[in-house]
Parts: C-alpha cells; structure tokens; sequence
C-alpha cells in the first residue's frame, strides 16, 4: 500500500507539473492531479499503520501455505487499491477501473479508455504506465527487496509470485537478488529513455513508452500507439526492447555477477525464444507479403507485430480480420507460447515449451521401446517427475480456463464464441490483444461482468494459476 500510494502521489506531481508547462488538455478538464494526490495519502494512510503492526509481530518465519496466501493478498490488494485512483482521477465506472488497474500490473495492457489522446491527462498515463512498471518484473520482488525481514521466506515468495522461474536453487541472499533485479531492470528503463530521446520521441512519450515496454505492458501515450510516430527506428528499438524485456531476468543477474553475456548465449530457453521468434517473423512477412504494398515495411511491420506478440507486449499489434488465417493462427500460439520464464512477459512460457516437446518426444520413442529410459532436460539440467507434473498441470489449467472463461464471456455478452475465446486469451496469457474482433470494438464495449471477469482471467495468467488455485481446495487451511 505503501508503495502504491508512492505510484499515485508521484504520478499526480509529475503529471500536473508537466500539463501545467506543456499543457495537454484544457486545465478545467483537468480533476486528476488532486485525485491521485488525495487518494495516494489516504492510501499511505491506512499502509503506515498496518507497516507498524506488522513490523512489532516477528515471531516466526512464515511456511509454504502463508506464502502462497500472501502472494495472492499482495496481487488482489494491489489491484483494488490502484483501482482507486483511476476511478476519482479519471471517473471511470468501478469496474473499469479495475480492470484498468488489474490490466496495468499484470503487465496486460488492455484498456477501457475509449481514446488517450482525448480527455486524459499525463497525471493518469503516467500512473498507468508506473503501475505496468511496478508490476513488470512483481510487486513480491518488491516486497523482498524493501522488506528484508521475512528472511528465508522471501525465497518461497519469489517462487510463488514467479513459479515459471527456472529449478535452479534461489540465492540465499534473496535481498541481494531482488535489488539487483530491480537495478537492471531500472538501467534497462533509462537505456531506452536515452535511445528515444536521440530518436526524436518527446520525454513525456519516451519516458511512458520505455517503462510500457520493459514492462511488456504495452500502455502507450497514443491512440495509434508507435505507430503514430512514423518512425522506422522507433519501431525497430521498441521491438528489440520488447524481446530484452521478454527474457529471463535471472540470466541477467547471472551475467551482471560474471560480467559475461556467455549465461545468456548458452541458455537452451534464449535460443529457443529468439529461434522461434526469428523463425515467426519470416513466415508472417511472406504470409502478409500482400498487404504492404513495400516488400521492406511488410518485414518491418513483421518484425514489430512478431515481437509485440510473443513477449506479450502488443502496442496496438491486433490480430486483424483481414489477413491470412495462417498469419492469425500463428499469432495466437506466439501469444500462447509467450517469452522466457523469469521474464516480465506472460503466456505458457519457452521453458515449458521446451518440456512438452520433449514429453511428447519422448512418449513417441517408448511407443515402440516401451522399456527405454529417458530423462526430460532443460539444457544439461534433468527435471525430476515432479516438475514435469507441474508444467502438465499448466497446461491443462490454461485450456480449461481459457474454455471457462469463453463460456463466461458468451453467457454475458451477445459475442461469438471465435471474439469470446479471443479476448480470453488475451487476458489469461496477459497480452492484452482482441484476436477475431472487427476494427473499432474494443475491451471497453464488454460488460461489467465480463470486464470483472476479464480481471480475474488477467491475475490467474500472472500467478499462473497454482497460487490462487491452491486456496480453493479445503486441505489448504487445515493445519
């Protein structure tokens, strides 16, 4: 809560500050600076006393269950409570503004605003933005960092809020970790700040679009997002970001402490997503080839829409109605598939790819040498039987969540079942994209109840299902 109300006061001071000097809409249109400023103290308000409780009780180190419980408390507060700003600064109806608010730290990127350019001050972008970066690489590794009082249990913490991070053992110094994390994952941020800024972008954009991106959030200052700036190196810079911010920030940490990039170049799950990747974008620029009349911009725009797509950073990049169906399909298992365990991206994740092939490799052989031996690998690590449980059991939640949330979304609005399960894709892989929508419709048509829907969908794909599952079977809260 306290770090929330930080997000809401620095958002209203900074935001009413630059529309005060570079004006963006008229100023008596303007209530958001005062509502984010008010609504962020109250919210410190009621943190700071619960901060002191918590501080005076240190009497145990919290097990497996607590953690768990807390991950889920931390995701669904956070959500309610960044929910409040938006709803006084902006007006959004309630439940818009938690699917708004949920959108933003789950790092979806999906929006009820009907249009940022009109109507919408810098003090509620920026807060978007901040609540995508917040929640890009987990408000837990937050928590860690800031609070190192939780000790040992601050290794179950992170392994609940990022349960596709790689088997290797956490570090023992799990502050140590979370900081450096966070210091990577700022210099990232400014990196791209800086190159934006050399490319011609305005602060306010390149200062959004850099923290949307790292986030792979997708928020964006514009209607037509990158697009609107009609900058082929904007879009080549963005799109690179949109991958770095889609690999696993631990092989970053690992390179930081050897200062060499060789943890990155000999990971099996980096070579996998940049081979997919780049295998992706040259079937969706000879698949598209006639619908850019430019055989250059077609690769270029190819390029941009395979990287928005398998990092679940979408900026506009809509699965249209009018292309191929194959370019269609193969977008949807990118934003199935999505980047690298430990990364801030969403879907399946490479490194579960990479288990089922060779699960399923693996059953062809036994199909006739029933009595062979082999051990599913990721790179030179074997995985125990139970970890291999684990990666089935994510599967199967995702196609029966996404089949739940299908019948949800068609038994509450008038959609058809191809826009329904297309939009619930988008949630639970948190890429934020409307495959199977016709141009001009948009989140903000749905009704309340599919958006609350929605929301719920968006956290599930964060958690990745398990924590938040685990509090619905009863043996969980027995002692």
């Amino acid at each position: 809560m306290l770090a929330l109300s930080l997000t809401s006061l620095l958002a209203g001071l900074i935001g009413g500050i630059w529309d005060l000097v570079d004006p963006l809409i008229a100023r008596e249109e303007v209530r958001a600076e005062l509502a984010l400023t008010f609504t962020g103290l109250g919210i410190a308000a009621l943190g700071a006393p619960l901060y002191l409780l918590g501080a005076q009780n240190t009497r145990r180190l919290i097990d497996r269950r607590e953690a768990i419980l807390t991950v889920v408390i931390l995701w669904l507060l956070a959500g309610l409570i960044s929910a409040i700003p938006l709803h006084f600064g902006q007006g959004l109806a309630f439940e818009d503004a938690i699917f708004e608010a949920f959108s933003g730290l789950t790092t979806t990127g999906a929006s009820v605003l009907p249009s940022i350019e009109r109507g919408v001050p810098r003090a509620i972008i920026l807060y978007r933005v901040l609540l995508q970066w917040l929640g890009g690489v987990g408000i837990v590794v937050l928590f860690a960092a800031l609070f190192p009082k939780i000790g040992a249990a601050g290794k179950r913490l992170f392994r609940d809020e990022a349960p596709a991070q790689s088997g290797r053992p956490m570090r023992p110094r799990i502050r140590e970790l979370s900081l450096t994390i966070w210091a990577i994952y700022s210099a990232l941020t400014l990196l791209l700040v800086v190159l934006l800024l050399l490319l011609g972008m305005g602060p306010f954009d390149a200062l959004c679009h850099a923290m949307a991106t790292l986030a792979t959030g997708g928020f964006s200052t514009r209607d037509a997002a990158i697009a609107s700036f009609e900058s082929p190196a904007i879009e080549l810079i963005i799109a690179a970001f949109m991958l770095i911010g889609a690999m696993n920030f631990g092989l970053y940490f690992e390179a930081y402490q050897r200062r060499s990039l060789r943890p990155l170049v000999r990971n099996i799950e980096v070579r996998t997503f940049l081979g997919l990747t780049l295998a992706a974008w040259l079937l969706i620029s000879w698949m598209n080839r006639g619908i850019h009349h430019e055989a250059l911009s077609g690769v270029r725009h190819a390029f941009f829409l395979t990287s928005g797509t398998i990092s679940s950073t979408g900026f506009n990049s809509d699965v249209s109605l009018s292309w191929p169906a194959s370019s269609q399909l193969l977008l949807l298992i990118l934003m199935f598939f999505g980047g690298c365990a430990g990364s801030t991206s969403g879907g399946l994740k490479i490194e579960r790819v990479i288990v089922l092939y060779q699960v399923a490799i693996t059953q062809i052989k036994k199909s006739f040498r029933p009595h062979a031996v082999e051990a599913i690998r990721i790179g030179r690590r074997a995985l125990d039987p139970n970890a291999v449980a684990s990666v089935m059991a994510i599967l199967i939640l995702y196609f029966f969540t996404t089949a739940l949330g299908t019948l949800a979304i068609t038994s509450l609005d008038p959609v058809g079942v191809e826009a329904a399960f297309g939009v619930t894709l988008g949630a639970v892989t948190n890429a934020g994209l409307m495959p199977f929508h016709e141009a001009g419709l948009g989140f903000a048509d749905y009704s309340a109840g599919s958006k609350l829907v929605l929301s719920a969908l968006m956290l599930l794909g964060r958690l990745e299902f398990l924590a938040i599952l685990a509090l619905f079977v009863p043996r969980f809260w027995w002692r």
